[in-house]
């Protein structure tokens, strides 16, 4: 498995082809993340929500 993450504002999204292959515009924008500053992280900390969904798939 290989992880990969999209944050919005990163400037290389729209020319991700992972990204870009998502052509329903609602889906892709699930998978971008919104970071926000985190005091509880100190002053330079920052957070986001990242939902991971793992399904099996059976042959």
């Amino acid at each position: 498995m290989v992880p990969q993450s999209y944050t919005a504002g990163e400037s290389g999204n729209d020319a991700d082809p992972v990204l870009m292959g998502v052509r329903d515009p609602a889906a892709r924008a699930r998978l971008i993340v919104a970071l926000r500053p985190s005091p509880d992280a100190g002053s330079d900390g920052i957070s986001g929500e990242f939902d991971i969904v793992l399904d099996r798939i059976h042959d």
